[in-house]
C-alpha cells in the first residue's frame, strides 16, 4: 500500500500527462505549481483566458503557474 505523499505524486503526474493532450485540440493549458510541484492545470480556449488565470495564480504566496500555448494558434 503506498502512502498519501506518493499517492499524490502519482496522481499529479498522471494529470500532469494530459496537458499534451489538450495542446494537441488547440487548447491553451494553465499549469500551476507549488513551489516547483506540479500541482493541477486548467484548460483555456483563449490565450486572453489563459493570461488572467495564470496572473490571478501567481499573486498567491508560494504559487506560479506556467501557459503552455498549442502549436498552431
Amino acid at each position: 500500500m503506498n502512502d498519501l505523499h506518493t499517492i499524490q505524486k502519482l496522481n499529479s503526474q498522471a494529470v500532469e500527462r494530459d496537458i499534451p493532450n489538450q495542446l494537441a485540440k488547440g487548447k491553451f493549458v494553465v499549469a500551476e505549481y507549488t513551489g516547483l510541484h506540479f500541482t493541477s492545470h486548467s484548460v483555456h480556449d483563449t490565450e486572453v483566458e489563459a493570461n488572467a488565470k495564470a496572473c490571478e495564480i501567481g499573486q498567491e504566496v508560494g504559487k506560479r503557474a506556467k501557459v503552455h500555448r498549442p502549436a498552431a494558434v
